[in-house]
């Protein structure tokens, strides 16, 4: 039962990888190629290497992957290769000359975090922080050895093309700086030009420079004598993601404000021609003939035909889903809340080999979702309570809605539907008629974020004012009858005659609640990094941790003293987890819905794991 505010933690995360994703392509040429191509290779961060058949633009084909170890942020393809920027994991090169079966070729270990890489002749040139600007020469793609490094410890370098004999670097602090690399091992900067905003991302077209600050600034420069930079005209653009300079024309990947094409033909006097807004945070750009190709977070990989650039159209679409944020099982089919895209289902009735049936786009953001009789009942954000008809699973649809201010959590018992609402408390509704529910109780709680039901009680955690029960055997009248306190708990779980209340430091503190009214401490136990979601089956307590990316396994036969006797790490960031019988099914934020064999509690194994990706970096053959 993970809760909103574990969203703002996962936004944390990825505004510190925007910090090294706020580049563009990087383009070896001021443009990039412009034959038909067959071949997309996009970086999909936990999901590694992703390859895309698109020799048919309307109807792409995911024919391979590969895992990188790392977290894959940016790619370039040169020849058979795939180069991948995998951040703490440094270089890594895929053969990819068989696009269904990628095979890693060579690494380059490197300190610190890789963000970017771009292959010209026979060198990669990577962006690291802190490092700087390195060059490793890649002639034997088996044995890349670094030959020249560029120290800026001290600035961060947002963004680079090479360009002939040139490395054209926009720093935050320093603006554009002019590098000679002619000599990998003794580059020499030969000038500059500084700008008032932070710079942010650069690219070159014939003897023009177009450098972009963190305000969206286009500043065009004269770079026809390297030594001499003269700026000739400027463009105000959403501050981009990533742009791409095509002939005349520049394509703006500009986040949630969508693809935006400006002319440059006349660079003294740059145009925007045309404007798409029907994409999900694009973060990347891949321009390839009369198609761009265009990387969505949580969106997965659009095409857009731009034969005519000032009427973008788009003709091809792959869907990667979105944020994995909870689960429910039942029968056999998988319930994902998968934020913004709604509630998806997959059958899982071969674990090993779960597919999509059904979504639903439920109105806002998806939270949670519990499944009792033939209704699936969400806990949809800002737009309440929705209530769905999953008896045909490939064909849900919605036939109710009572609305609170911010749905976060919702559980079943009998005929009510107990639903959090994040600014008010717990709101009780009978839901004997899905169609139409009616509010028939309330507890005021100012923050709360989950809700367990077991017997006459309702355990509910309040991020700040600690845990509280409350008895619920007269519905419309709940009464506070014991208190958990100093614990600030984010989730709860009830087995027989203990409480395993997760606090927000991530510790599970164990109380005996054989008297309701008087809850017991009995003794805590911790992971790795912080727990967000805890599921009891048996003697055993699954949990998930967020940062960690896992999901660990406690022997609780004995509550006052918990073993912990498994882990597994499943490549993202764990919110949520469902036990039933021999399996784990984990929601993993932007790695989706993995599957973990835990029939051998002491040795679980992934038997699944879906493509649930957002795509950082796309290059093309």
């Amino acid at each position: 039962m993970v809760k909103r505010v574990f969203f703002v933690r996962f936004v944390t995360l990825f505004l510190f990888l925007l910090f090294f994703s706020f580049t563009t392509s990087l383009q070896a040429n001021s443009t990039q190629p412009t034959g038909i191509i067959k071949i997309i290779a996009c970086a999909g961060g936990p999901e590694g290497l992703l390859i895309f058949d698109v020799s048919k633009p309307n109807s792409p084909v995911l024919v391979g992957q590969f895992n990188t170890d790392g977290w894959s942020e940016k790619v370039y393809v040169s020849g058979d290769y795939a180069y991948i920027a995998d951040l703490e994991n440094g270089l890594v090169i895929v053969n990819i000359s068989n696009p269904t079966q990628p095979k890693q070729v060579g690494h380059l270990g490197i300190d610190g975090y890789s963000y970017d890489v771009i292959v010209s002749n026979k060198y990669a040139y990577i962006l690291n922080y802190p490092v700087g600007f390195i060059v490793v020469d890649i002639s034997n793609p088996a044995q890349p050895k670094e030959v020249g490094i560029l120290p800026y410890s001290d600035d961060f370098l947002s963004d680079l093309v090479i360009f002939g004999r040139y490395a054209y670097m926009s720093f935050r602090d320093r603006g554009l700086v002019i590098i000679d690399i002619s000599n990998p091992t003794q580059m020499k900067q030969i000038g500059q030009f500084n700008i008032d905003g932070d710079a942010q991302t650069v690219g070159i077209s014939g003897k023009y420079a177009y450098l972009v600050d963190n305000k969206g600034n286009m500043f065009i420069l004269d770079i026809s004598n390297p030594s001499q930079l003269r700026q000739v005209g400027n463009f105000k653009l959403i501050p981009p993601f990533d742009f791409v300079i095509s002939g005349n024309y520049v394509y703006v990947a500009g986040g949630y404000n969508g693809l935006v094409i400006v002319d440059i033909s006349n660079p003294v006097n740059p145009k925007q021609v045309a404007h798409m807004n029907d994409y999900s945070n694009i973060q990347s750009l891949y321009i390839s003939g009369n198609y761009a190709f265009v990387g969505g977070e949580y969106n997965g990989l659009s095409i857009v035909d731009i034969s005519n650039p000032s009427k973008p159209k788009k003709v091809g679409y792959f869907d990667t889903y979105e944020y994995a944020k909870n689960i429910y099982v039942f029968g056999k089919s998988a319930y994902v809340a998968d934020g913004y895209n709604g509630l998806v289902i997959m059958d899982v009735s071969n674990p090993s080999q779960p597919k999509q049936i059904g979504r639903v786009d439920t109105g806002d953001y998806t939270l949670n979702v519990v499944v009792s009789g033939k209704y699936g009942y969400i806990a949809d954000g800002y737009n309440g309570l929705v209530i769905v008809d999953v008896s045909n699973p490939a064909q849900p649809r919605k036939i109710g809605h009572f609305q609170v201010e911010d749905a976060i959590d919702v559980t079943i018992s009998g005929k009510y539907a107990y639903v959090v609402d994040g600014y008010n408390g717990l709101v009780i509704l009978d839901i004997s008629d899905p169609k139409d529910p009616i509010e028939i109780g309330y507890f005021q709680v100012d923050a709360v974020v989950s809700v367990t039901i077991s017997g006459d009680y309702a355990y509910i955690t309040d991020e700040y004012n600690g845990s509280f029960i409350i008895d619920i055997s007269d519905p419309e009248l709940p009464v506070e009858v014991g208190y958990f306190e100093g614990v600030d708990g984010v989730d709860i779980a009830v087995s027989g005659d203990y409480a395993y209340v997760v606090n927000d430091d991530g510790t599970v503190f164990i109380y005996d609640i054989s008297d309701p009214s008087q809850p017991e401490f009995v003794d805590y136990f911790e992971t790795y990094e912080q727990i967000t979601n805890i599921a009891i089956l048996g003697k055993y307590a699954y949990t998930t941790s967020y940062w960690d990316g896992a999901m660990s396994i406690f022997d609780i036969s004995n509550p006052v003293q918990p073993i912990e006797v498994g882990y597994i790490d499943v490549g993202g960031y764990t919110e949520a987890v469902y036990v039933l019988g021999n399996y784990a099914y984990v929601a993993d934020g932007g790695n989706g819905l993995v599957i973990v064999d835990i029939s051998n509690p002491e040795n679980p194994k992934i038997v699944a794991d879906l493509l649930w990706v957002s795509i950082y970096g796309i290059s093309g053959k």
